[in-house]
C-alpha cells in the first residue's frame, strides 16, 4: 500500500491518483501576487542519505535541519526511502515521525499523520528572513490545492512571524474539514490540524522547513504540542 509518496515537490498524502481542488475558506487574506524572486542560490548542500534520527528523550533533533521538536507518543519514523525520491531537486526530509491514521482508507492506501523537517528545496523562491511570509503563502496554496485527498474545504487558523530560538520564522497553520465525505464514506478521522513553518537559518543557508499535518482521531491537541516545542538544534 502506499503511504507517503515524495512527488515533485512534497507529500501526496493520499495516495497518486488526480487530486480534487478543495473550497478555501480563508479567515486572513493571502497574496494574489507571484512570491519575490530570490538570489542566486548557493550550492546546494550534500543530500543526507541513510537513517532519519530517532528520538531522544522524546524528541526529534535533527542537525541537519537545525530543528528540534517533540516527537507525538507513539509515533514512528519513517526509513529514508520511504519519504525522499532520488531527484536532488525535490524536497528531501531529513527527520520525521509519521502515525496511521486509518489504513486502507480507499481499499489500498493508508492515510497518515506526519511531521517532517528539512532544509527547503532549492527550487523554491527565497528572498531572506523578510520573505518568509512570502514563501510561506505559497506552499500553502501548493499543499492545500494539489496534495490532499479527497474533497475538502480549508481555513487558515493562524498566519504570523515567530521566533525559535534566535531565528526568525513564519507560522502558516490550517485547518482542513473533510466531514461531509467521510461520514459518506465512514472514514475514521473528519479534520486534520496542519502547519508549515519556516525559520531563517542566516546568510548563505536554506530556510528550515517543518511540515505537519494531523487528523483529528490521532489527537487534536497534538499540531499545538508539536509547534509549542520547537527550539533550535
Amino acid at each position: 500500500a502506499l503511504i507517503v509518496e515524495a512527488g515533485i515537490f512534497f507529500i501526496n498524502k493520499g495516495g497518486s491518483t488526480p487530486l480534487a481542488n478543495p473550497s478555501v475558506e480563508e479567515t486572513q487574506p493571502l497574496p494574489t501576487e507571484e512570491p519575490p524572486s530570490s538570489e542566486p542560490p548557493t550550492e546546494p548542500p550534500s543530500q543526507g542519505t541513510g537513517e532519519l534520527p530517532q528520538p531522544q528523550d522524546g524528541r526529534i533533533n535533527d542537525t541537519q535541519s537545525g530543528i528540534s521538536y517533540k516527537a507525538p507518543e507513539g509515533w514512528k519514523v519513517p526509513g529514508y526511502n520511504d519519504v525522499n525520491g532520488t531527484d536532488p531537486a525535490q524536497q528531501s526530509w531529513t527527520s520525521g515521525v509519521q502515525a496511521s491514521s486509518q489504513e486502507n482508507y480507499e481499499g489500498d492506501n493508508d492515510w497518515i499523520g506526519n511531521v517532517y523537517a528539512g532544509p527547503l528545496a532549492e527550487l523554491v523562491p527565497y528572498a531572506g528572513a523578510d520573505g518568509l511570509e512570502d514563501t510561506a503563502k505559497a506552499l500553502f496554496m501548493q499543499f492545500s490545492t494539489q496534495f490532499y485527498e479527497p474533497q475538502h474545504t480549508t481555513k487558515i487558523v493562524q498566519n504570523k512571524a515567530m521566533q525559535i530560538g534566535d531565528h526568525k520564522a513564519w507560522l502558516l497553520q490550517f485547518q482542513l474539514d473533510f466531514t461531509a465525505v467521510a461520514e459518506k464514506n465512514g472514514y475514521k478521522w473528519k479534520k486534520e490540524n496542519a502547519a508549515i513553518v519556516l525559520m531563517d537559518r542566516g546568510s548563505g543557508q536554506r530556510p528550515t522547513l517543518l511540515y505537519l499535518s494531523v487528523p483529528d482521531n490521532l489527537g487534536t491537541d497534538v499540531a499545538d504540542q508539536v509547534l509549542g516545542s520547537l527550539k533550535p538544534a
